[in-house]
């Protein structure tokens, strides 16, 4: 039996200040006290036991050593030093035989494996592995020592992607288990009003939605994706401007920003008034790149209400809308114009065909969030060009209709069938720099991958559901989309794969 000290399962602020720990809930009150982030506490039952292979196959070599290099007799009859391995041979040693190392028992044999990975860390080694570029940086991977709400919450991402990666239900029940998990820890945590105005909270309740992401199961999904979205939004208000005085606060905002405005965009609401005004209160801590992402929000939020608007029918005059569309479409390409050349991005076509890349192209951006706002930009003139051909075809000119007015239409609507043409290809252009196919990632800092990999999908789906879009272009989205969905493990982009395979098989079948 080997003697252990008593370990105290203290917090972790109190261990290192040496003090004693009254362990409240959900924060000891001597961490309250001195404004520090209570770590949480330690479980007696992980105390108890102590994994001690290592050390025991370690003796056990050292022992073996002499009689593994027995000494050699010189022709004097002297016996030279026993060579013996070094401390580093017999660790390196183990380290490269620990799977198939043997003891001799009785004449028996028992094999050394290590031990099996628990799931719960292999679910949130996928996460990092397949989401985050530079782990080490990225806000995702400071998590506290304790198991809270943000690192329960990445653990249950981690399984799910896991379990729709390698197509394994079995997971399912861990899935479930850790989601559940999560929910509750998030709701005891919003008990605390200083806890909850925490990034890491924040954080929590967004990765909380894209889980909705990977598991995606149709219009459930949405709505509870929803309303982690509405805690979202109240969490922005609780926090107030303070969130902004640091630059995680302003990001997280900006990445919320931008998934309520194009979810309501797609359900034909308007955008909520509370958080365009935290949009213009965010706007003097904003970096330079940061005011030209949020230029462009402002112009496709103007796009999402008249949107609203006109699906309530409180607009149902085609010149009107039509002129709205076109003062939309004009700042978008003035907006596009007039941004810098570090803001840009180069082209590339490859000497020979690969099927990364469609048509032998694809995009190089100064950085993986710029790929997002491009794809954004993309996404909304793709929007306003439909727009444009669902009202023009609506109109029903008479013989005596202006000559005019009506080649105005027709040379709008071949305008619109270029644009649309060409926002899809760029789409698919910016598919191969965030997957990285072509190694573009040393060539820029570490940047986590999360987000660019999430905001792909809804872009690709938008490209392939693009008017008159080429066969080859809708199969190539629709093979990306399964490749995110398998290789990824993210449920939505399967799902709608499928749909884009529906609806080819519907036109086909119509034609």
């Amino acid at each position: 039996m080997v003697f252990r000290r008593r370990l105290r399962t203290n917090c972790e602020g109190c261990r290192l200040r040496r003090i004693k720990c009254d362990q409240l809930r959900p924060s000891c009150s001597q961490c309250t006290r001195s404004n520090w982030e209570c770590s949480g506490y330690r479980d007696p039952l992980d105390l108890v036991f102590k994994d001690q292979t290592e050390k025991v196959s370690q003796k056990f070599l050292i022992s073996q050593g002499p009689k593994a290099h027995p000494s050699n007799k010189s022709s004097n009859n002297t016996q030279s030093p026993p060579q013996t391995e070094s401390s580093g041979d017999i660790v390196q040693a183990l380290s490269d035989n620990i799977g198939s190392f043997w003891l001799p028992i009785d004449e028996t044999y028992v094999s050394l494996h290590t031990l099996p990975t628990p799931i719960e860390d292999q679910g949130i080694c996928f996460f990092f592995d397949k989401y985050v570029f530079d782990w080490r940086l990225s806000p995702a991977h400071r998590l506290s020592p304790h198991r809270g709400v943000l690192h329960t919450t990445l653990i249950s991402l981690g399984i799910a992607a896991l379990s729709n990666a390698y197509q394994n239900q079995d997971l399912l029940q861990w899935v479930l288990r850790t989601y559940t998990l999560a929910l509750r820890k998030a709701q005891a945590t919003l008990l605390d009003e200083a806890l909850s105005k925490r990034t890491s909270m924040l954080w929590a309740v967004m990765f909380l939605s894209l889980y909705e992401t990977i598991t995606y199961r149709g219009p459930q999904s949405l709505r509870t994706w929803n309303q982690h979205i509405d805690g979202a939004i109240g969490l922005v208000k609780l926090r107030g401007l303070e969130q902004f005085k640091e630059r995680a606060g302003v990001r997280i905002f900006l990445q919320l920003y931008s998934f309520i405005i194009f979810n309501s965009l797609r359900m034909g609401v308007h955008v909520p008034y509370s958080m365009i005004k935290w949009s213009d209160r965010s706007r003097p801590f904003q970096t330079e790149d940061e005011k030209v992402l949020s230029e462009l929000l402002n112009i496709i939020v103007r796009l999402t209400n008249l949107n609203a608007t006109i699906k309530s029918q409180k607009l149902s005059d085609t010149t009107i809308v039509i002129s709205e569309l076109l003062s939309i479409e004009g700042d978008l390409g003035e907006w596009a114009a007039k941004l810098p050349c570090d803001l840009r991005y180069k082209t590339v076509s490859l000497a020979e065909n690969d099927d990364n890349c469609y048509r032998g192209y694809y995009h190089i951006y100064p950085g993986f969030q710029l790929a997002t706002v491009w794809n954004n930009y993309r996404c909304a003139r793709i929007f306003i060009n439909n727009e444009f051909l669902s009202h023009i075809c609506r109109c029903k000119f008479p013989t005596s209709a202006n000559p005019e007015r009506q080649m105005s239409c027709c040379k709008q609507c071949e305008q619109s069938r270029v644009v649309l043409n060409e926002m899809a290809q760029d789409i698919c252009y910016s598919v191969p720099f965030v997957l990285g196919n072509y190694d573009t990632w040393d060539h820029f800092g570490p940047t986590p991958r999360l987000s660019c990999i999430f905001s792909l999908i809804e872009p690709l789906r938008t490209a392939g559901s693009v008017r008159d879009a080429p066969t080859t272009l809708r199969s190539w989205v629709i093979k990306k989309l399964e490749e995110i969905g398998s290789n990824f493990g993210l449920g939505q982009a399967t799902a709608f794969a499928q749909e884009l395979k529906t609806d080819m098989r519907y036109e086909k079948a119509e034609d």
